[in-house]
């Protein structure tokens, strides 16, 4: 490959120096689309599992949620099996990543059934699911809402079972 390097002036540019590099982009993680979502399990509390979009595309188009559609662009993906009919979900951005997050039932891609985009970059954003069948398969989707890539693309993700009430919360 070549890469053609010039100046637009019609006369003596102010300097004749510049830099210039070439390196790869790192592959796309290997849960980039909806077939390569990493399994999570379900816990009795949060046990958060780190996610990394570095390098990751589009699947789907963004969602409107909570008023607000974000930038799909950067989307990846988990699953769980639900072991109640309730669970929450939550995702922590890390400082420079604000998460979205798209609960979705069924076969690949699946149907949007809950979202969450309520915080901005670093907070948490969580989704309080109700209506699972116990033991079908779940999938979620996390991206970042901006366009571009997050100045920071980590975060952290679980899924847990949300406690019972006490016998005498009534």
């Amino acid at each position: 490959y070549f890469v053609r390097v010039f100046d637009w002036y019609d006369t003596a540019p102010p300097s004749t120096t510049f830099d210039i590099c070439v390196y790869s982009t790192p592959a796309a993680p290997a849960n980039d689309n909806c077939g390569g979502a990493i399994a999570l399990t379900v816990g009795s509390s949060c046990s958060p599992v780190t996610g990394n979009a570095t390098s990751a595309t589009e699947s789907l188009p963004a969602l409107a949620c909570n008023a607000f559609t974000g930038n799909a662009n950067d989307d990846v993906w988990y699953s769980f099996v639900a072991t109640a009919t309730a669970l929450t979900i939550e995702v922590a951005g890390s400082a420079g990543y604000d998460a979205v997050v798209d609960l979705r039932s069924g076969a690949c891609p699946g149907t949007n059934i809950a979202c969450a985009d309520a915080t901005v970059a670093g907070d948490v954003e969580t989704i309080n699911a109700t209506g699972l069948t116990v033991g079908n398969t779940y999938r979620v989707r996390v991206y970042d809402y901006a366009a571009g890539a997050p100045a920071s693309p980590t975060f952290d993700i679980c899924v847990y079972s949300t406690p019972a009430a006490p016998a005498n919360d009534n």
